[in-house]
């Protein structure tokens, strides 16, 4: 098979995009682009200093998660095209508003970008941590930086470590 025979969809296919709007997307037409493309993530990576060190808050998916049913991770969220450009002010407001629940915060730290491969694609990330010491978590579980549980999702320790050792230096 060609390169141009890969890549042609039908005219009815490329009508049915075209007539997509822009935003969110179906649930069935976002795991399948998630396959085909490299997802734009913006993760935070919520720490503290603990009893035992660098903590990290995690929470857990839902059991019906399609990829990652009931396990682990630090909260992030897709970079969506509707959010407002210059910044990841949109990200931000989903995962510590709408996902962890803060009605406050300060301007995550960003660290840098890591490209991992999920279980639903490839994805690149854009890392920052938010330090959480003297805040209340209204959402979520803390666990050792050094003693992630079992299941947590596969390279989110990545992540994580990546962001505790910035976080390390710079607190």
């Amino acid at each position: 098979m060609s390169e141009t025979e890969r890549g042609t969809l039908s005219v009815g296919t490329l009508a049915e995009l075209r007539a997509v709007d822009v935003g969110l997307l179906p649930e069935d037409l976002f795991i399948e682009l998630a396959r085909l493309t490299v997802l734009s993530t913006v993760e935070v990576v919520c720490l503290r200093h603990g009893v035992a060190g660098i903590e990290v808050l995690l929470t857990q998916r839902a059991e019906t998660d399609p990829f990652w049913a009931g396990q682990w991770h630090s909260p992030g969220s897709v970079i969506r095209p509707l959010d407002p450009l210059g910044s990841f002010v949109g990200a931000f407001k989903r995962i510590l508003s709408g996902e962890l629940g803060l009605t406050e915060w300060a301007e995550p730290v960003f660290v840098g970008p890591c490209f991992w491969d999920g279980d639903r694609g490839a994805v690149v990330s854009q890392v920052h941590w938010l330090d959480v010491t003297n805040a209340s978590m209204p959402i979520g579980t803390f666990y050792p930086v050094a003693a992630l549980p079992e299941n947590t999702i596969v390279d989110m320790d990545k992540i994580i470590m990546m962001a505790a050792e910035h976080f390390t230096h710079i607190t």
